[in-house]
Parts: structure tokens; sequence; C-alpha cells
């Protein structure tokens, strides 16, 4: 006869022994199940809970550096056992009710994940037990598996997967725990009640002084220290234009944009220049094409004449895409499909999103519309541009957030063409950077055949903030015209130099010109002609062109005179 035999319900159908002083056991009894906790009182075993705090199950597991795996019930913990996992499974005594009653202090700062069962009891407990061990300073992710479709109560236990079978489903499904949090939050509010109403009750009933006064681990650094701490440096695709991490790349319709992209993506898989930025080295691309087929995909790419194709360019085109939808979109984001994708093809080093938007409307079902008021479209921008970013960086990964430019009348018009985004200065902060292709700032928006575009480029760890004149081919490619800046200035000479000629030549002397002379015959401001002839002179810059050589004259005006 068994130490653990009751009365009523017979012999245990499985015992769990805690330590030496606490077993639970599990009974079947007139087809149901029976669970009871047993302690050790003067020498026997007795049907009784244990003091509170109660132990943990498994706890002799632990090692220093042991991750977890907390799950609901003892069943599930020797079910994983069994598959000799790299997470210590880990439970409580007394099921979801009893969570708040056992003694985490063990497993305070450790890398958690929380397994719940699929009911409603097991969300609430975990969702307790999640917060509870943040505070305790864990790292806390939680596998969320409410959207999917399993019986009511079902379990770990109740599969016969393997834990490779097992871990590859939970990543499908784990996300950070604030998130899960947060959606539990916002299902209980309040009718009128916004996300930061609840968070600032959160800090006033959660605040700790003490936590506060004495933080934990190297959050603050003296200067002295900082100077000798390892600087956290990003890998680099292309010297001096692209590293690592989420950049929004931003254009207007028509403007270009898929061939400047798909440009980089050849020129990152095949090791050459990009607009005369020497790439370090061949990488693999992913590019996501949610607005074109494949018909249009071959025939940019066939333009460019690089034969043989890269095998190290992936595409997914607008039919590939609603594929990984219908099978992956009820069950994550898309940032956790994307993440997941990287971690299993460590060799993708550049990824492009053409168009953002486009991409996640399609994996959300929804549109953003005008129904969000500004506060929460100013948290979700930023919201996206981090969790980009930081799938970038943790992943090594250049992530190009594509979208269409501000819909503001004369967007040619600019002063600084960053200014052309069309997302909130949040997202800004939230990227490592921002790269906009846009038409010259003295654009005729009905000349539809100019070829002419403006590349900016900056970034936290950009040195320098580019702003470079491109001319697209007809192959589709862009070439560099170099610097806007020496560009805009060429451009304005070779009008004054063919003025001035042409007015030479009608008058047939050589006497002076003026600045207002020039400017009537080629349609610019008088003060625009006379700050570019004084800089010409200042500078000593082409003052010989086709066979005349100009003499400045202040307050004449400008000479050309034949040269013999």
């Amino acid at each position: 006869m068994s130490e653990f035999r009751h009365g009523k319900f017979g012999e245990p159908t499985a015992i769990y022994r805690y330590n030496g002083h606490m077993a639970v056991c599990r009974y079947e009894f007139e087809g149901k199940k029976q669970i009871l906790p047993w302690m050790i009182v003067d020498g026997y075993w007795h049907a009784k809970s244990a003091d509170k705090p109660r132990p943990l199950y498994n706890l002799e597991a632990l090692r220093d550096d042991s991750a977890i795996i907390i799950v609901e019930g003892e069943k599930c913990v020797e079910h994983i056992k069994a598959l000799q996992t790299e997470r210590v499974p880990i439970c409580w005594p007394g099921g979801a009710q009893a969570v708040k009653y056992a003694d985490w202090e063990p497993i305070r700062g450790r890398d958690v994940w929380l397994f719940p069962d699929h009911d409603e009891p097991g969300d609430e407990c975990m969702l307790w037990l999640g917060n509870h061990l943040t505070q305790m300073q864990c790292q806390v992710q939680y596998v969320d598996h409410s959207r999917d479709t399993l019986p009511n109560g079902w379990d770990i236990a109740d599969t016969d997967w393997s834990w490779a079978g097992i871990a590859e489903w939970i990543k499908a499904h784990l996300r950070p725990f604030i998130d899960v949090s947060w959606d539990a939050v916002a299902r209980s509010r309040e009718p009128g009640e916004d996300d930061e109403d609840l968070r600032e009750t959160n800090r006033r009933e959660n605040f700790d002084p003490s936590v506060v006064a004495k933080p934990k681990g190297p959050s603050i650094l003296s200067m002295d220290a900082a100077l000798v701490a390892p600087s956290e440096g990003r890998e680099w695709l292309f010297e001096e234009i692209l590293p690592v991490g989420a950049f929004l790349i931003v254009g207007r319709p028509k403007v270009g944009k898929s061939w400047l992209l798909l440009q980089l993506a050849i020129a990152a898989t095949t090791c050459r220049d990009f607009l005369g930025f020497q790439a370090l080295g061949a990488f693999a691309t992913l590019y996501i094409g949610a607005e074109d087929d494949i018909t249009r995909i071959k025939a940019r790419f066939l333009r460019f004449g690089i034969e043989p194709a890269p095998s190290n360019l992936f595409v997914i085109v607008r039919n590939g895409l609603e594929s990984l939808i219908a099978e992956h979109a009820e069950s994550m984001t898309f940032e956790q499909w994307l993440d997941s994708y990287l971690e299993a093809n460590p060799h993708i080093k550049l990824v492009i999103l053409d168009t953002e938007s486009t991409i996640r409307h399609m994996w959300n079902g929804e549109h953003r519309g005008a129904g969000h008021d500004v506060k929460s479209i100013t948290r979700k921008d930023y919201a996206e541009a981090r969790d980009m970013d930081r799938i970038g960086l943790n992943r090594s990964v250049f992530i190009g957030l594509v979208n269409h430019t501000a819909k503001r009348k004369g967007s040619g018009q600019w002063a600084d063409i960053h200014e052309l985004i069309n997302r909130t200065n949040t997202a800004l902060a939230g990227a490592s950077g921002s790269i906009v292709i846009a038409d010259p700032p003295d654009h005729d928006p009905m000349d539809s055949e100019s070829r002419h575009r403006v590349l900016g480029i900056r970034g936290r760890d950009i040195n320098s903030e580019y702003l470079i004149a491109l001319e697209q081919t007809k192959s589709g490619a862009f070439e560099s015209l170099g610097k806007w800046s020496l560009f805009t200035q060429t451009q304005a000479e070779t009008e004054i130099w063919d003025a001035a000629i042409e007015i030479t030549e009608e008058m047939q002397c050589e006497r002076y010109i003026t600045a207002r002379d020039i400017a009537e015959e080629i349609g610019k401001k008088h003060q625009t002609v006379k700050r570019a002839i004084t800089r010409m002179a200042k500078n000593n810059f082409n003052l010989v062109y086709k066979g005349y050589r100009m003499d400045v004259k202040k307050g004449e005006g400008l000479r050309l005179t034949r040269i013999a």
C-alpha cells in the first residue's frame, strides 16, 4: 500500500515530489481528476497544503545560467523533462489560483518563457506571474496561443512533438510580455479610457522609491567608467552610407524608388558599387514587393542587364506574400515572422519592404485611417520603427522601410528633403536613419520627361549628411552626378554662360553685360544671377567656356572675350 493512499480517492496515478517534505499526487476517482498536496507532519505524510510561500517543482534542476520555461502543472513539467530540453521546466503547486502563494525568489533575474494552458484561468495566472517576474528583473516572454483554435484547457502535455518541434512552435508564438500584458489591459479598459491613463494609474500604484535609489546592473555609468566601456559598433554594408538597422526610405509615386531599391539589392548581392559607394561584401538580400507581381520584377531586373542573375537575391511578390499571410498571420505579427525568418536565415543581410504600409495592411487585414487620434498615431509610428530597428540591430541586417512622400502641395519645393517623409517625427526617432529620393527643388511639375533626382541620406552613425544629384538612365539605373550643391552650381553657371554668349553674339561687340540682362534672358531673379556671377569670379570657377573668356568687374557686370 502506498504512503499516499487516500481514504476516498484510493491509490494515486502519479506522484510528484517537490522536496523531502512535500509532494503532489494525482488521483482518478469516478472518472474525474483529483490533485492533492501532501506534507510530512511528525514524520508521516498527511494530505495537507504546504505553508506559504510554497516551493517550486523541479527546482533542483536549476543551474546558475539556466533559462526557464514555466508551465501549469507537474504533468507538463515531466513531459518537457523527458524531451531533454535546453530550458528547465518549472511549475508551482496548487493550480492557477495558487500562483501568488509560491516562492518565486529562486528564479530572480532569469530568462523566462511563460506557457499558459489554453483557457482563461491559464491566461490570468500567467499575466499575474509575468508582472511579478518583471519586477524581479526577469527577462519575460509569453507563449501567446490565444488566437489559435485549440481545445479548452489544452496544454503542452497534450502534444506528441519532439522538443525541436515544440521549440519551433513556441518561437512562432513568442511575444515580449509587455505587449501581451497591454493587450490584456486594453481588453479590460473602461469606455473612454486610453493607454496613457492606464499607464499613469499603473505607475502611481506600483511606484517603489527604493528601486530607483539603488538601481541594479550597469544602468548608470560614471564618465570615467563610460570611457573604458567597450564600444558598440555597427556593421556596414556600403562604406559611409549603409549601416545595419532600420531606415525609412521615401519618395513620391513614379519617382523611381523601386528602380533605385532594385539597383541597391543588385549592388549588395553582387558586391558592386552603389552610386559610387563601395560595397563591403556580397550580401544576401530579401526584397518584398507587396505592390508588384513577378512580371514587373522580371522586367525591371532584365533592364539592368545583369548576367547571371544573383542566386542570393530573394524576392517575395504580392501573391507570395498572400500565401505567407494565409499561413502565419493568425499566429504571429509581421515583425515576429520577419525576426524568425532572419534567425533561420542568418546569411540575409539586407531586407527591403516595398511598401511597408501595404505589407502591414495586408498582414493585419486592416487599414490605417483617420480613426486614430494624434497621440496613438505618434506612439504607433515610433513603436513600428523601433521594433524594426531592434530586429535589424539584433540580427545585423539593414531593413529598408519604403513609404510614399507626404501628399502636400508642391512637394518638390523642399528646403530639407527629409521633411517629405510621410511619418511623424517619432518614427524618425525610432529608426536608425532615413533615405529620401525626390525631384529637385526647382522641378517643373509639368515636366514628366526630367530624369534628374536628388537623394538625401542621414542617420545616427553616418558621419555626414548626404545630398546627391542623380540622373536615371534608359536602363532604369541611377547614376550619381556628385554632390547636389556642386551640381546645382554647375547648372546655374552653364545657364549664365550660354545666355552671356547669346547676348554677346547678338550685340556683335564685347561690352559688359549686367546681371539683369542675363536674368531676363534665362527667366531667373536678378539677385540670384548676381550672386552666381559673384561666386564664379571669387572662386575663379570655369572662366573659360566655348571659346570665350569671362571677365567680371564689380558694378559693371561681365564681359566675354573671344579666345584667338
